[in-house]
């Protein structure tokens, strides 16, 4: 993965003394500062179990939050989708359903509006009010009801915090979001136009994968899967499978949009595990 941050953002949700960094501006600080080039973002967010443990999951909704409505706010060509992955939890079970696009890429808006606590590099906290486009509520993350895409229409899509954790699944979903984008130059008419847009796409998980597939470029069409959604499930093996999808994805989208593409890793609380980090690192 590329490095993830010279200046972030670190969220701080108060009341559950829970910290997250995901700013997808600040990560393509060079893109974004620099270059201008409109983003095609694909959040790929864990909603494995242990995501409920104290209280992650609210935090990365929050910090979800924060990153879109910085992406969206700052151009109109810039797109945003949202995948959410986790892992069945048996043996072999761990089949393409486990990851689903709750929000498919586009440029959505929201009348919908939350506060939230930033802290910034220099260990300044202010309340900040986002647009809101995710809601976190009985362990079930769904879209909010006031969020529309680019045709002004409304989404739905939802899916429960548990299970194991399928990476592999999550990040093959991300890639096909992008694999359907026949416009990556923005089309005449329209500001930047003739820019090439820039994928990104940023991979959260709290833990090490514990399924993983031989298939790592033809993941949801694998008929089996190894581990059976445990921490003791997950072996060299499932985490190189997980590397060699994340590095196979990461070619196609340099191949697919003609450009030098990004794909961030945001761990969480996963410093630790030897696994977990040689996988988001």
């Amino acid at each position: 993965a590329d490095a993830f941050m010279t200046s972030d953002i670190t969220m701080l949700d108060q009341e559950h003394h829970f910290l997250v960094a995901l700013s997808a501006m600040a990560a393509n600080q060079e893109i974004m500062g620099y270059a201008s080039n409109p983003l095609d973002v694909m959040l790929v967010l864990d909603v494995s179990g242990s995501m409920e443990n104290n209280n992650k999951d609210e935090g990365m909704v929050d910090a979800a939050n924060l990153a879109m409505d910085a992406i969206l706010s700052a151009g109109s060509n810039n797109r945003i989708g949202i995948v959410l992955y986790s892992g069945a939890a048996t043996q072999g079970t761990a089949n393409a359903s486990t990851a689903t696009v709750i929000m498919p890429l586009d440029h959505y808006t929201t009348t919908a509006t939350d506060t939230v606590a930033v802290t910034s590099t220099t260990g300044a906290t202010t309340n900040k009010t986002i647009g809101k486009y995710l809601n976190i509520s009985g362990g079930r993350v769904t879209v909010n009801s006031a969020v529309r895409d680019g045709n002004k229409n409304g989404v739905s899509g939802s899916k429960s915090v548990s299970g194991g954790t399928y990476i592999q699944n999550g990040i093959y979903k991300g890639w096909n979001e992008f694999a359907q984008v026949d416009d990556t130059v923005v089309p005449a008419g329209n500001p930047q136009a003739g820019a090439k847009r820039t994928p990104v796409m940023i991979l959260m998980s709290d833990g090490r994968p514990t399924h993983a597939t031989t298939s790592y470029h033809n993941v949801q069409n694998s008929a089996s899967t190894y581990g059976d959604g445990t921490n003791g499930s997950t072996t060299n093996r499932t985490v190189f499978l997980t590397q060699l999808t994340a590095a196979w994805t990461k070619g196609k989208m340099a191949a697919h949009y003609n450009t030098t593409p990004k794909f961030y890793t945001v761990g969480l609380g996963t410093s630790t595990d030897a696994y977990a980090t040689a996988v988001l690192n």
